[in-house]
This record gives structure tokens, sequence and C-alpha cells, in this order.
């Protein structure tokens, strides 16, 4: 089973953000999906979460476009958007038990859940507290277990470390593998590619919406003459001389 995306196409007038994307996900795969800022990562996210329609092309799931049971698709899938905006006046626990009541989990279930998986990421103390004390770190947690709370097939994570400590960073790293162990989609957007080498199985990278790169992660020294990840992606998608550019940011402060 696989998540396809086809011939995939955002317009925004004369802009288009992504452009014909054609890759797919398959079950017990961790897709590691990179760009540049503003390559359309978000973009491509937000349609395969059913939030945006596509100006053309389609989502398969099922071999179904997703858009013509989008109800039925999204009580499979698991999002965790780049942004992280929670409702600030709930607490923690009234968050999740608003999230597991939309997706009809069962109340004697939901609660024990809710507790167990707060105390497990390290905040049981905050169990109670308005989420609009926590820290990005904290408030990342709680978006993560939203995620994950009804147990769903699909996972589309958008930079899903951001504001982690490292502690929880690297706990969040076994919980994907886990996820993906257990048979699960997931499309994993990050940049730090140094977690991306460590946990993804393969890597998509896109330049100004256009997919540049499609390979299984074990192939990179084989198939890049021994390059790294991180020495590919500079090579297909960056356009400066970062050496350079640094040098120039120092002469304008120290002018």
């Amino acid at each position: 089973m696989s998540l396809q995306v086809t011939k995939l196409t955002k317009r925004y007038g004369s802009f288009s953000p992504i452009k014909n994307l054609n890759f797919c996900v398959d079950a017990g795969e961790i897709l590691g999906y990179l760009g540049a800022n503003g390559a359309g990562k978000t973009t491509t996210m937000k349609i395969m979460a059913g939030i945006l329609r596509p100006t053309s092309g389609e989502v398969l799931w099922k071999c179904k476009n997703i858009v013509h049971g989008l109800d039925e698709y999204k009580k499979e899938i698991g999002y965790v958007p780049e942004n992280c905006e929670l409702y600030g006046y709930l607490s923690a626990f009234e968050y999740l038990q608003l999230v597991g009541r939309l997706r009809r989990i069962e109340e004697k279930i939901l609660q024990n859940k809710i507790h167990e998986l707060l105390s497990t990421l390290g905040l049981e103390l905050e169990t109670h507290q308005p989420l609009s004390l926590f820290s990005k770190g904290m408030k990342q947690k709680v978006l993560i277990l939203s995620a994950i709370l009804h147990n769903p097939k699909i996972l589309l994570l958008d930079e899903p470390l951001s504001g982690l400590d490292m502690d929880s960073t690297l706990l969040i790293r076994e919980l994907i593998k886990c996820l993906a162990a257990e048979g699960k989609i997931i499309m994993f957007s990050c940049h730090v590619l140094e977690v991306v080498e460590k946990i993804c199985t393969r890597v998509v990278i896109i330049k100004k919406g256009e997919l540049v790169l499609d390979e299984n992660i074990d192939n990179f020294g084989l198939l890049r003459s021994n390059h790294s990840l991180e020495s590919t992606f500079k090579e297909l998608t960056c356009t400066m001389d970062h050496q350079t550019m640094a040098q120039r940011v120092l002469d304008i402060v120290h002018a």
C-alpha cells in the first residue's frame, strides 16, 4: 500500500510553488522530503493532508483520488504542520481530549492515553496548564501527540523536531522509526540533513517546486560518487558561494 503523488501542481496566478511532482511513499517507508526555504515542501504537505486543493494532478490513496473521499482519508492521517499553532487557552490535556473526541476515540481509552502519553514525554506536571504558558518545544510535543493519538496509517511530518531539546529529539526520532516498522507511511520534512540520513529510507529533493532527486538513502555512496546527502543537497539546490557570502556579511557588520 502506498500514498502516490501524480503530476501535482499548485498555482496562484502566475506563481507555481510546486510543478508536476511525481513520487510515492510506501508502507514502512520514511521519506525525507527536502528542499530550500520556499521550495514547495509545505504546499505539498498541505495538499497531501487535504488542506489545500491542487490546481492539477492528484494524491492517490488506495488507488483513489483523496478529494473524492476526503473525510474517510483524513481519518487515516496524522499531520504535524510547520507552524505550531494551538489553542492557548486550553490545557495540554484539554487539547488532546478535543482531538481525541474529534477522532472518535472511546472516552475511557482516550483519558488513559492522554495521561500516559504526556507523562512519557515529560509533561505530566504541565498536564493541566494552559498551552499559552508552554515553550515552543513543549507545544511541539503536544502537536506530535495529537498527530499519533488515533494511531493513523499515514503520518505527514513538516519539521516535527522544531524547538525540541536533544533528549526529546532523540526520542521522537526513535518513535518515527518504530512507527515505520509497524508499516506506517511516513513523510518527513526536516532541514537537519544529519537527522534525515539517520532515520529516512528514501529522499526526495525539490527545487523551486520541481523534483530534482528521488533516491534510496542507501544508494548515495554508490550512485552519487560517495557524496554525502549534504553535498548532494548543496549541489542540487544551492546557488550561492556560502564562504564568500559569509565573509560579505562579516565585512558589512565590521564596517
